[in-house]
């Protein structure tokens, strides 16, 4: 065997290992793919019913027993009772919730409120247990197209305030880049330092803007008031959009 005929099977031997890593893998894939079927077909209604018991203020264990071990560590039950009971004392309980759509192990619900709906989507594993679990504004996306709002309107707020986010482009103003905020303005109170807190802010009352009165910014018919909900309290460097489940 000369030194040319060593290289070529040497990288023919390669190749060829190579070739059965890929054939490996790809069987693996497929094999996966293929496991689109629940252990139990049922337990993703059980998942549903037993997060709407849950979510109305009933049984929570019953809802987190369908969690897998990494889902149930990640939501304690002080956790997801706060969760649930902040928002179900903002837009109500679960009056419906009906299956959108289904792809391989993913289930999104439409869950409607008394006052908005709600986006649910629950991801299972083989054995169908809870994964994942995503809760954002529903999107109604057969929803009529308004026309432009001509209501006179005055800003809600006496007094000199900052516009913070604020316009129509994305760059002014990130509310836009998300649907269900699109037109939203953040505004602030400003200090003489041109800061929105006084320095070394651990409180909501180190906030120039808060306990300022708001008022209505046109006249209308109340529909809906919902009171008694505690302030958030307010937590150095730390956005949090939505819910986090």
């Amino acid at each position: 065997m000369d030194h040319h005929t060593f290289i070529l099977q040497n990288n023919h031997m390669k190749m060829v290992f190579r070739l059965e890593v890929l054939l490996i893998c790809l069987i693996t894939i497929s094999s996966t793919l293929a496991s689109c079927d629940l252990a139990d077909p049922d337990e993703p209604i059980a998942i549903k019913n037993t997060f709407v018991i849950a979510f109305n203020g009933g049984n929570l264990e019953a809802f987190r027993s369908k969690f897998n071990p990494v889902m149930k560590k990640r939501n304690p039950a002080s956790k997801l009772k706060g969760n649930f009971e902040n928002t179900r004392g903002i837009i109500g309980g679960i009056q419906e919730m009906t299956l959108d759509k289904k792809s391989n192990k993913v289930y999104e619900y439409h869950s409607r409120h008394k006052i908005a709906s709600l986006s649910v989507v629950f991801t299972l594993d083989d054995f169908g247990q809870l994964t994942e679990m995503v809760i954002t504004n529903y999107d109604h996306k057969d929803a009529p197209k308004l026309d432009r709002n001509v209501s006179e309107l005055t800003l809600p707020f006496n007094g000199e305030w900052y516009v913070f986010w604020g316009g129509e482009s994305t760059s002014d103003n990130y509310h836009n880049s998300h649907k269900s905020m699109r037109g939203a303005y953040d505004f602030w109170v400003m200090g003489t330092d041109g800061k929105s807190h006084k320095d070394g802010a651990q409180r909501n009352e180190d906030f120039y803007a808060y306990g300022k009165e708001i008022i209505a910014p046109t006249g209308g018919e109340i529909l809906y008031v919902n009171d008694g909900i505690e302030d958030n309290k307010w937590r150095p460097q730390q956005v949090i959009e939505g819910l986090e489940m």
